[in-house]
């Protein structure tokens, strides 16, 4: 859809959405595709609905419902264990998820009906809040939780985590993303905005490029810019490699943006004394 609307060749996205879950994906267009490895995205922040009652096999709506419990916690219960996934915590993936294992996709093994051998992996939520609940304050039907995360997190994973440790069974009834590294929803254009775009409902004129379409360094604003000579720029788009800068973060194996007359020429990494170029751009003004 974004390659129509665009009138692009290559798109690609940064990240992956569940099925069931709405909110920012970003995509990269044309020569952005070749950012995507480098995109600025560890910090995601969601909106996500725990509800009580029972486990599915997909934890969240979507999959059949597996144990049940007729536990339900207060919000006092609720709000005492979140400490106890904030920081630094292990969370064992969903079953149905897009992990690989031995080449193929967890999903599709769950759905071939094989148990997925999946271990915990290492997370870290930075910020995790009630923000609204359903049902009695001392027996919640639901409860709505805002959380600031690493990427590879898996709201899912806490709303069946959550659940459990508050002596129920539970899943993921909505999970909605707010913002994906420096992409936030406030800034995002919606499908019907594309579609509009596609059915010639709305120009493809400046005001609306400058709506939808970000710059190509956007999502790489962790990666610190060094601002090129001719000669230098020159080096660097026949893949050749220079001097690297003398200066503090310029450490082995760092990565910089390579700029020349306003224009990103390459991300390159330092290899010992040189910068190598990594990723070649070929954008025009």
């Amino acid at each position: 859809m974004c390659k129509r609307a665009f009138g692009q060749k290559k798109a690609g996205h940064a990240g992956t959405l569940d099925p069931a879950a709405s909110g920012v994906l970003p995509i990269a267009l044309g020569e952005a595709t070749k950012t995507i490895p480098y995109l600025t995205d560890d910090r995601k922040i969601y909106r996500f609905t725990i509800r009580f009652g029972h486990s599915t096999t997909t934890d969240d709506a979507e999959g059949e419902a597996l144990e049940t419990s007729r536990k339900r916690p207060s919000l006092a219960e609720l709000q005492a264990i979140l400490p106890h996934f904030t920081g630094r915590i292990m969370q064992m993936p969903p079953q149905v998820s897009a992990l690989k294992i031995d080449g193929k996709r967890a999903y599709d093994l769950a759905r071939e009906g094989q148990h997925v051998p999946l271990k915990p992996r290492p997370q870290h939520v930075s910020e995790l809040t009630v923000e609204t609940t359903q049902g009695e304050e001392n027996a919640l039907q639901s409860a709505t939780l805002y959380c600031v995360c690493n990427k590879g997190t898996y709201m899912r994973s806490l709303a069946r985590d959550i659940a459990r440790m508050l002596g129920s069974q539970g899943h993921a009834g909505m999970i909605h993303r707010i913002a994906s590294g420096v992409f936030h929803e406030k800034d995002a254009i919606s499908l019907d905005f594309l579609q509009e775009i596609i059915h010639k409902q709305r120009p493809l004129d400046a005001a609306t490029l400058q709506k939808a379409v970000r710059e190509v360094t956007s999502g790489l604003a962790d990666i610190p810019v060094l601002v090129l000579e001719a000669a230098s720029a020159v080096a660097i788009r026949q893949g050749k490699m220079i001097p690297a800068p003398q200066q503090e973060n310029a450490i082995d194996g760092a990565l910089f943006q390579l700029h020349h007359a306003g224009i990103l020429l390459a991300l390159a990494k330092v290899t010992g004394a040189m910068l190598q170029p990594k990723r070649g751009f070929n954008l025009e003004r």
